[in-house]
């Protein structure tokens, strides 16, 4: 896809790795495939896929035990429940819900809430960086 640049399916692909590797896989590899995914996606304005990578950001956040960041990354779905990655989000609030106090939660929550797409995108690249 680099070489045909065709950064689009790049960036779909990389998001598909990502989510295998941040399941059963290779940890830095999804980071990896996770800023690939991001940066193409954010810069071409495409939320979907954007959407559906911030879903996966939560199974690999889950994984690495950081619930106050996937409570945060669900924040920025609640206003979203048509999404085609809402469906997905919601298994992991409940499973973040149980693991935080509820003060925390919602607090998480609301911050999510409240960001928009640049942020969002900002917040996520910080937390792949300090999972580093």
């Amino acid at each position: 896809t680099r070489q045909h640049r065709l950064p689009l399916l790049e960036a779909a692909i990389a998001m598909s790795s990502a989510g295998l590797e941040a399941v059963h896989g290779d940890l830095d590899e999804a980071l990896d495939l996770f800023t690939t995914s991001l940066d193409s996606f954010h810069q071409s304005g495409n939320t979907t896929d954007l959407d559906i990578t911030f879903a996966h950001l939560m199974v690999f956040f889950d994984r690495i035990e950081q619930p106050e960041v996937v409570a945060t990354l669900y924040g920025t779905f609640v206003d979203k429940p048509g999404s085609l990655a809402y469906t997905a989000v919601v298994a992991h609030r409940d499973d973040v819900r149980n693991m935080l106090d509820t003060d925390t939660f919602d607090a998480c929550v609301r911050t999510g809430a409240a960001m928009t797409v640049t942020e969002t995108v900002d917040y996520a690249r910080h937390h792949i960086q300090l999972a580093r």
